[in-house]
């Protein structure tokens, strides 16, 4: 069966908006909330305490990187809040984004393979109760252990990101993939490199969990074609090129990516932005539109949907996705 979520990730509005905004996403019948973790929001695990608190069915996960948490912290972190949910919690580790790196001048991409699966390996094994000690790439424990003990030993872990090793180690270690933003055309790629991940694992790909993501909204179109561009662009500069390769584009379009990606900053890279680039990406201002991208996920075997809303547009948006998205998704 297929399920909805929604994306919390860059939430403006007041904080009593944002609780009311996760008890109204459970209320409508969506299956799960995600959220970040970045230092220019506010700290999202106090957040996810209330939300969790004022809930009682709905998933929820939080989204970080283990270049400002250390990986034994995350893990003490998502054990609290999967008991304040009584075990509705899931992990989200990311090898960091421009947005959340720079502004600190932490290097981008710094042996992002080596600190995710470290990353994953020590969260797995304190949550479990085991005594780690641990002598990594990225990072090294000596008789690490909680002292309390998690209400479930195996919390479920997804890994963010869309470079061909990242899929592949999701495939070999993690619960599941969010790949965020990404063209149709590279759903065969990703699922390629994940099923890879898994085969060397010795796991089968129905075992990992895949997160796709549409962007929905209901702005008029001068509005939205302004949005659009800036969403696009923050995109393309934050994928990998072995990725934007894998899009099965003309060559025009492909090669105003490639310039695209050379851009010094996002306003350069807007001015590149057209609309056969723009349109490629699930980033939608229809209810017909958003629905047919899912429709297309589905197809792909991708059951787990979240959507991202722009902040301050949920009130907007809910009421569609209650009675006219989730239930013509919910019976496919």
């Amino acid at each position: 069966m297929v399920k909805l979520g929604i994306c919390l990730i860059a939430y403006r509005g007041a904080l009593k908006d944002l609780i009311k905004c996760a008890k109204s996403a459970e209320e409508i019948g969506l299956d799960f909330i995600m959220c970040a973790d970045d230092f220019s929001f506010r700290d999202i695990f106090p957040i996810l305490s209330i939300i969790a608190m004022e809930t009682s069915r709905i998933g929820l996960s939080f989204i970080t990187n283990p270049y400002t948490r250390h990986p034994a912290i995350i893990a003490s972190t998502v054990a609290t809040l999967d008991e304040i949910s009584n075990g509705r919690m899931e992990l989200g580790l990311c090898p960091g984004g421009s947005l959340t790196l720079k502004p600190l001048c932490i290097p981008m991409w710094n042996k992002p393979i080596s600190a995710i699966k470290e990353s994953v390996e020590i969260c797995k094994r304190l949550i479990k109760g085991e005594i780690v000690n641990y002598d990594g790439k990225m990072f090294k424990l000596k008789e690490a252990q909680l002292l309390f003990t998690p209400i479930r030993k195996n919390v479920p872990i997804f890994i963010v990101g869309r470079g061909p090793q990242l899929l592949q180690t999701a495939g070999m270690l993690a619960d599941g993939i969010f790949y965020g933003l990404m063209p149709l055309g590279s759903l065969d790629f990703v699922i390629e490199q994940i099923k890879k991940g898994a085969y060397k694992a010795g796991r089968k790909l129905e075992e990992i969990k895949i997160y796709g993501a549409i962007e929905f909204t209901t702005m008029p179109k001068e509005e939205f074609e302004e949005f659009l561009k800036l969403r696009v662009a923050n995109v393309i500069m934050d994928t990998p090129n072995s990725i934007l390769e894998t899009l099965q584009l003309d060559k025009r379009t492909m090669e105003i990516i490639r310039n695209i990606k050379q851009c010094k900053s996002v306003l350069e890279a807007i001015k590149l932005i057209t609309n056969d680039v723009a349109k490629v990406y699930p980033v939608v201002n229809t209810i017909d539109a958003c629905i047919e991208i899912a429709k297309e996920l589905i197809k792909k075997g991708i059951n787990e949907i979240a959507i991202i809303v722009p902040s301050g547009k949920e009130t907007q948006i809910y009421p569609i996705l209650k009675d006219e998205i989730i239930p013509m998704l919910k019976v496919l």
